[in-house]
């Protein structure tokens, strides 16, 4: 068999170190009142990122949205293909709608006249957005997510805001037609979350936030029948919030997802609650956590120092009206303690955070955006530190890949008797679809027969350092 040679990026020598360093002279608009998403969307594997929202530094309001594109190295540039609309109170999601392999957008929010929109996009596979016309969405601002909802795979949509929620399904061809939402309660002022609470393999969904009738703020989770249908469930012990957000991961290892929530009570103080799924979608809170209590931010779980469990990164107002940033790092068992290093800067009103690997080395970079001390809009990108990248020369060649592209199989050849101890391959959002840990192995044949067609990364971990390249299944 003729074997093609294929050069691998090998970052070697790298170090643990958690600081991160702010960037400066970035192209970003400071914004409030936003959303920022993270996303590759002209398939080259590198993180793009969409970043909408309030700008009041001239003391005039201006709204922007807009779409920059990553060269690969982590320095971006604003995508001028397609103008969208300022957006504040904005929500922003991307996925494959059209079955094309390529990450389509919807962004909601509110537009400098204060009237309210939602506006559907396909990607041309290059980052190239045309808008979708004729749509029927007609709820206010507030949140809109894609997602599974009925498990024939491809993605539909979920809009809630102004105390209504709107459910469109999708025909698997990115045309959308709205089916009936009353199981669900409407909310305002709020957050969801679409998660498997109990291993079914669907997508069960917790909702918080102002219903603005005698209910009042609510915390209700619903369960997926795996149809799309969705019956709440009775008794849960989660609080009513405004100014909230949801996150889901298993942070203790155990196969199920757990939740990290905040917002404001009934009283107007701030919360921050952990709960711990028990594997079947029954909640407990965790008690005498060290998380701030936060609003008007969120909190996420994103694998910061890259020990393979999720970290915590939070952002918003305390109780004392100051503002707050903080990272969390997770022990494997579920037990946070909070970094001192790094000092990020506080932010609210609406502070948002977002973490991608935009540079390439496998860690992790932060952007948070919001309102800072002075009360200005701010868009900070920080830098993760944790691996210092430097390339052996030596190294570089000594993997040969083969076929690339392929159908079946993928060989895994090393000219210097390296060892891998796994391998990961990643789809262009960056998901890990497969993952295996190996036994120090030289050489190793990967199934791909179960890939869809399509454009992934493949990563290699050795003791010398990560090597990653594209590969290609046809």
């Amino acid at each position: 068999m003729k074997k093609a040679l294929l050069i691998l990026f090998l970052y070697s020598s790298f170090s643990f170190s958690q600081t991160f360093t702010l960037a400066t002279n970035t192209p970003f608009d400071n914004v409030t009142l936003g959303s920022v998403k993270f996303a590759d969307v002209d398939g080259d594997l590198d993180n793009d990122v969409f970043i909408s929202g309030a700008d009041n530094t001239s003391g005039s309001t201006i709204l922007y949205s807009k779409l920059y594109i990553n060269d690969g190295s982590g320095s971006f540039s604003e995508s001028t293909f397609t103008t969208f609309v300022g957006l504040d109170n904005s929500s922003v999601d991307f996925e494959d709608i059209d079955g094309d392999t390529d990450l389509d957008l919807i962004i909601n929010g509110r537009m400098a006249d204060n009237n309210p929109t939602t506006i559907l996009f396909t990607n041309d596979g290059n980052g190239n957005f045309t808008e979708v016309t004729g749509t029927t969405f007609n709820i206010g601002s507030g949140i809109v997510n894609f997602e599974d909802i009925d498990g024939d795979l491809d993605q539909d949509i979920l809009l809630v805001g102004d105390a209504i929620v709107q459910i469109y399904q999708n025909d698997g061809n990115g045309t959308f037609t709205e089916i009936s939402a009353n199981s669900i309660t409407g909310i305002d002022f709020g957050d969801f979350e679409f998660f498997d609470k109990d291993g079914d393999l669907d997508s069960d969904l917790l909702i918080i936030g102002e219903t603005y009738s005698a209910e009042g703020k609510i915390a209700k989770l619903y369960e997926n029948d795996g149809n799309g249908n969705f019956s709440e469930v009775i008794g849960t012990s989660f609080s009513g919030l405004i100014f909230s957000s949801i996150d889901s991961d298993d942070i203790d290892d155990d196969n199920d997802l757990d939740l990290i929530i905040t917002g404001q009570l009934s009283s107007n103080d701030p919360i921050t609650s952990l709960f711990i799924n028990d594997g079947n979608g029954n909640f407990s809170e965790v008690l005498n956590t060290p998380f701030e209590d936060v609003k008007l931010g969120e909190a996420i779980f994103a694998d910061i120092n890259d020990d393979n469990f999720p970290d915590v990164l939070l952002t918003g107002r305390l109780i004392n009206d100051s503002k707050t940033t903080k990272l969390y790092l997770n022990d494997g068992s579920g037990n946070f303690t909070e970094a001192t290093i790094p000092t990020f800067e506080g932010l609210d009103f609406i502070s948002r955070i977002a973490a991608a690997d935009i540079d390439g080395d496998s860690d992790l970079e932060i952007i948070n955006i919001g309102s800072n001390s002075s009360f200005t809009s701010t868009t900070n990108l920080y830098v993760n530190n944790l691996y210092t990248l430097g390339i052996d020369d030596e190294s570089i060649n000594q993997f040969i890949i083969y076929p690339n592209p392929s159908t079946h199989i993928i060989n895994i050849e090393n000219q210097n008797n390296t060892h891998i101890s796994e391998f990961l391959i990643l789809d262009i959002k960056g998901r890990i679809i497969k993952q295996e840990k190996l036994n120090n192995e030289t050489f190793y044949k990967i199934d791909i027969n179960d890939l869809a067609q399509g454009t992934y990364l493949l990563e290699l971990k050795t003791i010398s350092g990560v090597f990653r390249k594209k590969i290609l299944k046809n």
